[in-house]
């Protein structure tokens, strides 16, 4: 079974000069070692609240709706990422094997907390439910990852949850720019076509 990518891409910034920078589109699995186990299919239906008056002689209430449509709130969507070892005598040894999932979730945390430099706000897209967001920032790493043995060899898993603050614009992959985009909506490529396949499976 294929594994279905999860890209992510942190959104341009500017300079103090005001030039923009771009940031590359990065795969969890090739880039950080992390591949996304999980995803909920997150609509992102709440409405916000609206200005309301309660008249006390009047039946019901009265509520003051946009003309051109209701807005969304902000919301939280849970990841799961799950980090397979290499091998059990990987370049930390045999005996400190989480010290190399640790050193692959510190520099994740550092990319997605933007300390790396790339700034805070990010983009996703994943191939498992076509869902893909912008302006995305990191809330939570799990402080206690979950040990699992499955078919394929152990996993330690973390969640990460991530705030959605745009809850409408879908993104979608352009690959003639190798880029995440609001704008695009280009196929997605097939599995064996693509140059920087995964060989790891989906669970």
């Amino acid at each position: 079974m294929r594994y279905e990518k999860f890209y992510i891409q942190k959104m341009p910034t500017t300079t103090a000069g005001g030039q923009s920078v771009e940031y590359d589109l990065k795969e969890t699995v090739s880039a950080f070692r992390w591949w996304c186990m999980s995803l909920p299919f997150a609509a992102g239906g709440e409405v916000k609240k609206l200005p309301t008056n309660e008249w006390p002689g009047d039946d019901g209430v009265e509520e003051y709706c946009p003309i051109d449509g209701l807005p969304l709130s902000a919301y939280d969507i849970e990841l799961q990422f799950g980090f397979r070892w290499r091998g059990s005598n990987g370049p930390y040894g045999i005996n400190n094997r989480m010290g190399e999932a640790q050193a692959a979730l510190d520099t994740f945390r550092e990319y997605l907390t933007g300390r790396d430099g790339t700034g805070v706000w990010l983009m996703f897209y994943s191939e498992w439910n076509g869902i893909g967001r912008q302006k995305v920032r990191l809330v939570s790493i799990s402080n206690e990852p979950e040990y699992i043995k499955t078919q394929q060899g152990e996993v330690l898993v973390c969640k990460v949850k991530l705030k959605v603050t745009d809850p409408r614009t879908r993104v979608f992959p352009d690959w003639v720019h190798n880029k995440l985009s609001a704008e695009s909506r280009a196929p997605i490529q097939v599995a064996g076509e693509s140059e920087n396949g995964s060989e790891i499976e989906q669970q």
